[in-house]
């Protein structure tokens, strides 16, 4: 008595393998794509929440002042008064890639404070008319060696405006 044997052909088998090294080659190029998107995101949200520490800063100080001006080596220059009735100037300088922030009063010696690192970043600052600052954060990233991204956030900020 015979025996019959079911097995696969050899061109059956190649054409199983070929799908598979198909597949594969295309769940490994997705998954790359996705590790770099990945990295993008990251590098996004990380410079988002530093331009949103960096505004919240520059606002608040910014609104407590009664005028703002430019000087020297100074981005912006402001004047407020504290709640004890004193003058302070408050001062935004750029230190080796640095967003500095110090503060001179009266009574206290200058008070200087590292704020954020801006290796990636530029920090644009202009006064308009009527006590308007306009704040400017870029970015300007390469993802790929001729691809460039500017990222951009622009807020226009209304100090109080009133005389010592």
């Amino acid at each position: 008595m015979k025996k019959n044997l079911s097995s696969f052909t050899l061109v059956e088998l190649l054409i199983v393998c070929s799908l598979i090294g198909i597949m594969s080659g295309v769940g490994v190029k997705l998954w790359i794509q996705m590790e770099k998107n990945a990295k993008v995101s990251s590098r996004n949200l990380a410079f988002t929440a530093q331009q949103q520490m960096i505004l919240e800063r520059l606002t608040r100080d910014v609104r407590r002042s009664l005028q703002a001006s430019q000087s020297g080596d100074d981005l912006l220059s402001l004047t407020q008064v504290s709640p004890h009735g004193e003058t302070r100037e408050v001062s935004y300088r750029l230190e080796k890639n640095e967003l500095v922030r110090d503060e001179r009063s009266p009574n206290r010696p200058l008070q200087s404070l590292k704020i954020a690192s801006l290796i990636d970043a530029q920090l644009g600052v202009r006064l308009l008319e009527n006590g308007v600052v306009r704040l400017e954060l870029l970015r300007n990233s390469k993802d790929r060696p001729l691809e460039v991204r500017t990222n951009r956030v622009i807020s226009f900020i209304q100090t109080l405006g009133k005389k010592p």
